[in-house]
C-alpha cells in the first residue's frame, strides 16, 4: 500500500492547526457579519469601522515571531492579535454609543475637539497630526494660527488642502505669521483662503466658543471687533450657555518661561494693545469665560492668570525641524455630561507607534 490510514489517537500538530484556522476564519466571518449588522443598527460608527481595518494593517505589518515560523504560525499570531483588538474595538464602539464610557469614574463623554497652533507651513508632522485628530474620532478641530510664516497665498492654501484633505470639520483664525507682509501687512491672503471675518463664534452643546483675532500685534483688536465681543458675549449670557471658552493667537498672559515675551501688546510701538489687553481680561472676568486658550508659544502649559484667576492654556506647535518647537504636538479637549472639562497634550506619535 501507498499509504497508511492514519490512526484514531491524538491528531498530529498540523492537524490541530488547521483546526484552529477553520475556527479562526469561521470566527472572523462572523465577526464581519457582526460588524455590518452593528453599523446598520448605530452602534459602531463608520470612524470605529475605518480605525479597525486601520489596526488590521498594523498588527498584519508589526508582528513579530522567530524566523524559522511558518506561515501558518505567523497567521496564527496576526489572527488571534486581531480578534482580541477587534473585540475590544467593538465594545469600546457599543460603550460609547449607550453612554456608558468612563461611568467607572462617574463621567460620561459628551464630545471632543483637538486643538493646535504654529504649523509654520509644515508638510511632515502637521498632516501625520491631522490623520490621528481623524482617527481619535473628535468631532471637529480648531487651529489657533500660524499656519504660514509669512502670509503667502500659496502656503496658506497648502494648509487648507491638508486641513480639507484630512475630512475633520475644523475652525482657524490667523497668527501674525499669517499677515501677508509683503507688498502690505495685512489679513487679504487668508481671508482669501479661509474667508471673512477672522473672528467668529458658535455654539456647540451649550457651550460658547469665542475665536478673537489678536495677530495684530501692533494694533491688536479693531474698534469693531471689540464691539462685536461685548454683544457676543451678552448674547451668551442671555442664552445661558453653560461654558464659554475663548481662542486667541497670542496670549493674554504667559506663565511659561520659553517665549516670555510672547504676551498681547508686548510688541506694540505704544501702550494701546496692552490697555487693550487689560480690558478683554477685565470683561472675561466679568462674563465668567471658563477657559482661554492661546497658541503662539509653541508649548503646552496651563495656569491662572493672577488678576483675574482666568483658567488660560497654550498648546503646543503641530510643526518639527526649525520651528523651535521640542515636539510637534496638539491637545484634546473632552467634555463630559457632569460639565468638567478635561485637556490633555498629545504628541504627533504615541510611543507604542515608534518603530525601533
Amino acid at each position: 500500500m501507498l499509504w497508511k490510514k492514519r490512526g484514531r489517537g491524538r491528531p498530529s500538530k498540523n492537524a490541530s492547526k488547521k483546526a484552529i484556522l477553520i475556527r479562526i476564519t469561521v470566527l472572523a466571518f462572523l465577526g464581519l457579519v457582526g460588524i455590518g449588522l452593528l453599523f446598520k443598527f448605530g452602534v459602531v460608527t463608520k470612524e470605529s469601522v475605518v480605525g479597525l481595518g486601520k489596526d488590521v494593517l498594523g498588527t498584519v505589518s508589526s508582528v513579530k515571531v522567530e524566523e524559522r515560523g511558518s506561515l501558518e504560525d505567523r497567521f496564527l499570531v496576526a489572527a488571534r492579535t486581531l480578534l482580541d483588538r477587534a473585540k475590544n474595538s467593538i465594545l469600546r464602539s457599543i460603550s460609547k454609543s449607550l453612554g456608558t464610557e468612563n461611568e467607572a469614574a462617574g463621567q460620561t463623554r459628551e464630545f471632543a475637539f483637538a486643538v493646535v497652533a504654529d504649523s509654520h507651513e509644515d508638510s511632515v508632522y502637521f498632516p501625520r497630526i491631522l490623520e490621528k485628530v481623524k482617527n481619535l474620532e473628535t468631532d471637529f478641530l480648531i487651529h489657533l494660527g500660524d499656519l504660514s510664516n509669512s502670509g503667502g497665498l500659496d502656503k496658506l492654501g497648502q494648509a487648507k488642502t491638508f486641513l480639507d484633505d484630512s475630512e475633520v470639520d475644523y475652525y482657524v483664525i490667523p497668527g501674525d505669521h499669517d499677515y501677508n507682509w509683503v507688498p502690505d501687512h495685512d489679513l487679504r491672503n487668508f481671508k482669501t483662503v479661509f474667508g471673512e471675518p477672522a473672528y467668529k463664534s458658535f455654539s456647540y452643546d451649550n457651550i460658547s466658543f469665542i475665536f478673537l483675532d489678536n495677530s495684530d500685534l501692533e494694533f491688536g483688536l479693531s474698534a469693531q471687533q471689540e464691539k462685536w465681543l461685548e454683544e457676543t458675549l451678552m448674547d451668551v449670557k442671555r442664552e445661558g450657555a453653560e461654558t464659554i471658552l475663548v481662542f486667541t493667537h497670542v496670549p493674554l498672559y504667559n506663565d511659561n518661561g520659553f517665549f516670555p515675551d510672547k504676551v498681547m501688546g508686548k510688541h506694540s510701538s505704544s501702550g494701546v494693545v496692552e490697555e487693550q489687553r487689560q480690558r478683554l481680561l477685565g470683561l472675561f472676568e466679568d462674563f465668567e469665560v471658563d477657559y482661554i486658550f492661546s497658541g503662539d508659544v509653541h508649548y503646552f502649559s496651563q495656569y491662572f492668570e493672577p488678576e483675574t484667576k482666568l483658567k488660560m492654556v497654550t498648546v503646543g506647535a503641530g510643526c518639527g525641524g526649525d520651528c523651535m518647537n521640542t515636539l510637534p504636538q496638539f491637545a484634546i479637549v473632552t467634555v463630559y455630561k457632569d460639565g468638567k472639562i478635561e485637556i490633555v497634550p498629545k504628541p504627533y506619535k504615541e510611543l507604542e507607534e515608534i518603530q525601533k
